[in-house]
């Protein structure tokens, strides 16, 4: 008996060490991992065949063999589990890493990236549009793009949100305007803004003054003025400021004869707009002018004035081909000087007194950049 125990380790034991250190063949990366444990299996079984029905004398020596099996079995299976994993890891390396064309996305704000440069984390504090990349490696991931082609952050495929296909849609521009660069560090060139009116006003006076000159009544005092009001507009802050010169020629009707007058004046303008946008808005403007010569004339002889106004206007503009039509209303309160000798002064005419005129405006207003 002790023969036949002895004849058996002699012939088993050196062929499953021997299956033992066997590898997988070179072409073993294709099997799957079920299939490596079978035929494990059953190659374990076909060297312990003869064990599988022993002797029942031999009871305690089987069990011996048993456990040998049993390590041997579990040994098997982790070396194969082993190679197998190798394999598939160094096939893995082999496969080419895939990347895509890269395209426009907005990285949305309040998103995690990450610098594989720095090796650091960042968060946007607002959307930025970036050239992105899509690789082979992991889907879930895209690297976003600098000037150059190079990965400068990376970040998860759900903190983008893709651009290219609206791009692609978008009308071509027809013409594209080209600046010289400037040297200025501000964003907008300081550019000379002139707003310039063309105004005519149809103006009713007060006759007070002009009552107590010629000590008559007087029927009516009619004037038209032609007023050009260029303006420096401050864009930023809806205000106007510039000159305001007029030519004003008027009658005044007593009931023995009608007497001529004119005058030019001139002073500083301002105004502030109100309401609208470039269609149509509506402006409020304050004006002080003086006259640079008022003469009073009828058929005998010619008087000299002396005039002060302080002209308060309500404009409203409309938007045209060419410029803006304005249509306004006009307040002026003058204040009028005799400027002939003293004689005169003292008999009929008073040194100073004022009188109101209102008027309408209509006229145009254009602009033009210096």
């Amino acid at each position: 008996m002790i023969k036949k125990i002895v004849l058996l380790l002699v012939l088993v034991l050196p062929a499953a060490f021997q299956a033992n250190t066997e590898e997988l063949p070179a072409d073993s990366s294709g099997y799957t991992f079920d299939e490596v444990i079978h035929e494990d299996k059953q190659l374990i079984d076909r060297y312990f065949h003869e064990l599988r029905t022993p002797p029942k004398s031999l009871d305690q020596d089987i069990k011996i063999f048993h456990d040998l099996k049993k390590i041997n079995d579990q040994t098997k299976i982790d070396h194969q589990y082993l190679n197998l994993q190798k394999k598939f890891e160094s096939t893995n390396l082999s496969y080419p890493k895939l990347k895509s064309a890269p395209f426009k996305a907005m990285l949305k704000k309040g998103s995690a990236v990450f610098s594989p440069v720095e090796r650091k984390y960042f968060n946007t504090n607002y959307d930025i549009v970036f050239n992105t990349r899509l690789s082979s490696d992991n889907t879930m991931f895209v690297e976003l793009l600098d000037k150059k082609g190079e990965v400068l952050y990376e970040t998860t495929y759900e903190n983008i949100i893709p651009m290219e296909r609206d791009l692609q849609i978008l009308p071509t521009p027809s013409k594209f305007t080209l600046y010289d660069k400037t040297e200025k560090t501000y964003a907008r060139d300081d550019v000379f803004n002139l707003y310039t009116k063309v105004l005519i006003h149809q103006e009713l006076s007060g006759d007070s003054y002009f009552k107590e000159v010629f000590e008559q009544d007087i029927k009516k005092i009619e004037n038209t003025r032609l007023e050009l009001k260029p303006l420096y507009s401050v864009m930023d802050y809806n205000f106007y400021m510039g000159l305001s010169t007029s030519l004003l020629r008027g009658r005044i009707v007593t009931e023995a004869e009608s007497m001529d007058f004119k005058s030019l004046y001139l002073g500083p303008a301002f105004e502030i707009k109100l309401h609208g946008d470039e269609n149509f808005f509506i402006t409020s403007g304050l004006a002080f002018q003086k006259s640079l010569g008022f003469k009073l004339r009828n058929s005998e002889s010619e008087q000299s004035y002396k005039q002060n106004i302080i002209q308060i206007n309500l404009d409203s503009s409309y938007q045209i081909k060419s410029g803006n039509i304005v249509v306004g209303f006009v307040y002026k309160y003058i204040s009028t000087t005799y400027a002939g000798d003293e004689a005169s002064a003292s008999n009929n005419n008073p040194s100073t007194s004022s009188y109101a005129s209102i008027g309408l405006s209509l006229g145009f207003g254009f602009n033009r950049m210096l």
